[in-house]
């Protein structure tokens, strides 16, 4: 996330990290399911703005739209996973005036494919353009990231 940050300092815009959390020891009895905690974290302070709780990993994204109705948006650079590239969530940012980095994965395959085609021009003209690149194994699986 070094790059982030960077970013936010260079363009004076903070940094606002969106992220869900399944909190597995956090039951109200044995038969019911693990807390999941929706948060927004500010990168630079480290406080978290705001927090919403839900039954399941299947609330988060009413929990994330509900989130940022509580957020002033206005030139913030917000940061999600690929489980929110949702035209509605999008377009609020955008009309909230926010700014975002999103994850785009191979599971939305016409999203993936329409990042690809909109990013062909730029990378065949500038073939040596800065790019970062990891590479992760985790949660068994191997995962690739590439940002421009």
């Amino acid at each position: 996330m070094s790059w982030v940050n960077e970013h936010r300092i260079n363009t004076g815009q903070s940094s606002i990290a969106i992220d869900g959390k399944v909190l597995k020891g956090a039951k109200a009895s044995a038969s019911s399911s693990a807390l999941h905690m929706v948060t927004a974290y500010d990168t630079e302070s480290g406080l978290v703005f705001n927090a919403k709780s839900g039954a399941s990993k299947k609330s988060e994204l009413k929990l994330v739209q509900e989130l940022l109705t509580c957020l002033d948006l206005k030139s913030e650079l917000l940061t999600f996973d690929a489980l929110h590239c949702q035209t509605q969530t999008l377009d609020y940012i955008v009309k909230e005036g926010g700014d975002c980095i999103l994850q785009v994965k191979g599971n939305q395959p016409k999203l993936y494919e329409s990042v690809q085609v909109q990013f062909a021009d730029y990378i065949e003209k500038y073939p040596d353009a800065e790019c970062y690149t990891q590479d992760d194994n985790g949660h068994g699986r191997v995962e690739k990231r590439i940002t421009f």
